[in-house]
């Protein structure tokens, strides 16, 4: 929160729409309503939290494996 106060607004709003993005995906979910600029899945079958993370890693994406198959992204 010391740096891109003024951003804050537009993270929000990102996450808002990545959140859209992603429930438009027939078998993920949201774990927790969006409020601000984290957005919690959970995903239906598939690779596992672990494998999806390193996989968006190897392109340029960082994110925070869950347990199983639910993740953490944050925009900013």
């Amino acid at each position: 929160l010391e740096h891109h106060r003024d951003r804050l607004a537009d993270d929000h709003q990102t996450a808002s729409w990545l959140a859209g993005e992603l429930t438009a995906v027939a078998g993920v979910g949201l774990l927790f309503p969006v409020e601000t600029n984290m957005v919690f899945i959970r995903w239906e079958g598939g690779p596992d939290s672990q494998t999806v993370s390193q996989r968006l890693r190897d392109r340029g994406v960082l994110t925070l494996p869950g347990v199983g198959r639910t993740m953490r992204l944050v925009t900013h």
